[in-house]
């Protein structure tokens, strides 16, 4: 099998780099070949890079499970279970079950990601657990603990799997995913505007599945109310779809681009979301659809940034609160009261007056119900209280993002220190090792499996290492023998 270098850059081209050696292999034995040949190299697994943290970044060796792409549907123990290659496309995932009348018992906004790096990074929908969460078995080539030597294990109990199920790429090459599909069912949504968070929430528990919108200079709040129900297919589905898609997909994003990008007019961003933008809402106009088809967007058609926030739902008031009170300090229009810079960590309350209207926020604040899920690392993992992600996005040009970034390091750092907010791994990270520690509980559980799998931290990059410090994996050991 023959390796190359070449240059790979993200979804966001916020990241790029390039290693010496990229392996496409089209088998489970070539995967191990690759390992046996590289025993003492850095080794990440790429999927369909859409996402913008540095963990896929290795300057040795990168491993593309693109041709690893199969959908099997079985049953065992009376169950009917899909076991899907690592490498294969949601979108391809979610075809191939449909075929059988079957979906994916969780969906994300978009379907480009593959199913590992889906599970990797803990990618969620709205109102169910992480997508990893229904993972059963996990198949993964790595080092064996004894012998240095490349193996494989298939997973399906205990601790192992819950790491497994959300592992960042740190347990080795995970090779194929047995989720349990469901039935096809359908979704009934409708859109209103509501004038307060309060409001939103009492409608969640009609719609548990809904997912909302902070619209910036507008200050209410756009929902899409979601439920699951039995009643058929509306016979305008088909054009609620189309309205969607060019109305939403296409044609805010068209004019939201045309503010921020090219006219680069903070009194065009305002306006529109102040006057334009909620006329163009058909509102209660109440729809049922597949899930498949009413969970997703068309999110992928534009380059973007992201970051988002996860928050428990006791401090989502005041968080979305914090979020009003900052997107109007950068934009200028009024500065941090000192209700919020007293909590403040104080290194942020001392930089953000400097940053007063330094950056005009230009896309809706989405935030999405997460239930809590059972692996050990993901944002959601943990507790009784159901998590928030609340997503922070810019369509600003690659080399004009500067001004986003400020506000994401002072939306990460205080979100953080006030609301006990976890970062998610796959979306723009400002991560630090003390953040790391402690919002995951489980961590040294974790890293110590991860030592298990992987004896040399081969599968850990730096940008790992430096937020799960190598010394600390090695402490953790210790302290367990």
């Amino acid at each position: 099998m023959t390796a190359r270098s070449e240059t790979i850059t993200n979804f966001g081209a916020n990241v790029s780099f390039t290693p010496r050696s990229v392996y496409r292999p089209k088998s489970e034995l070539e995967v191990l070949d690759i390992l046996r040949a590289h025993k003492q190299q850095q080794i990440r697994v790429v999927g369909s890079l859409h996402a913008w943290s540095p963990l896929v970044e290795s300057t040795e060796v990168i491993i593309s499970l693109e041709n690893l792409k199969s959908v099997e549907v079985a049953e065992r123990e009376g169950q009917c279970v899909a076991v899907v290659g690592a490498g294969c496309q949601i979108k391809r995932m979610l075809a191939e079950l449909r075929k059988s009348g079957w979906t994916s018992p969780a969906l994300g906004l978009i379907t480009e990601q593959t199913i590992a790096g889906a599970m990797a990074t803990a990618t969620h929908g709205s109102g169910r657990q992480a997508l990893c969460h229904f993972a059963k078995a996990i198949r993964v080539a790595h080092y064996d603990s004894a012998t240095g030597e490349p193996v494989i294990s298939e997973v399906r109990t205990g601790d192992e799997l819950r790491a497994l199920q959300c592992s960042l790429g740190m347990l080795g090459v995970v090779l194929s995913v047995e989720i349990p599909p469901r039935a096809e069912y359908h979704i009934e949504e409708w859109l209103t505007i509501e004038p307060s968070l309060e409001q939103v929430m009492a409608a969640e528990t009609t719609a548990p599945l809904q997912q909302f919108y902070y619209l910036p200079w507008n200050e209410r709040f756009l929902v899409q109310h979601r439920f699951e129900t039995k009643a058929p297919r509306s016979w305008l589905a088909p054009l609620y779809r189309l309205y969607w898609y060019l109305v939403i997909d296409v044609g805010l994003h068209l004019v939201i681009l045309l503010f921020s990008r090219w006219l680069k007019s903070r009194w065009g961003i305002k306006w529109f979301f102040r006057w334009l933008a909620p006329c163009t809402l058909v509102r209660n106009w109440h729809v049922v659809d597949r899930s498949s088809d009413m969970l997703i967007m068309e999110h992928e058609l534009f380059r973007h940034l992201e970051i988002e926030l996860f928050v428990r739902r006791s401090n989502l008031q005041d968080a979305m609160d914090f979020t009003h009170a900052m997107i109007r300090h950068f934009g200028g229009e009024e500065s941090l009261s000192q209700r919020w810079i007293e909590r403040l960590p104080r290194e942020l309350s001392h930089s953000l007056p400097e940053l007063f209207g330094s950056y005009t926020h230009h896309y809706p604040v989405c935030v999405r119900r997460v239930l809590p899920d059972q692996s050990m690392v993901s944002m959601s993992s943990g507790g009784d209280e159901d998590y928030y992600a609340v997503s922070f996005i810019t369509y600003c040009s690659p080399n004009s993002r500067q001004a986003f970034f400020e506000l994401a390091h002072a939306l990460s750092q205080a979100m953080d220190s006030m609301f006990d907010a976890r970062c998610h791994w796959g979306k723009y990270c400002p991560l630090d090792a003390g953040k790391v520690r402690r919002n995951y509980p489980e961590l040294d559980s974790f890293l110590r499996i991860a030592r298990a799998f992987d004896p040399k931290g081969q599968f850990t990059n730096g940008w790992l290492a430096r937020i799960m410090p190598t010394t600390q994996l090695d402490e953790v050991v210790q302290k367990s023998t």
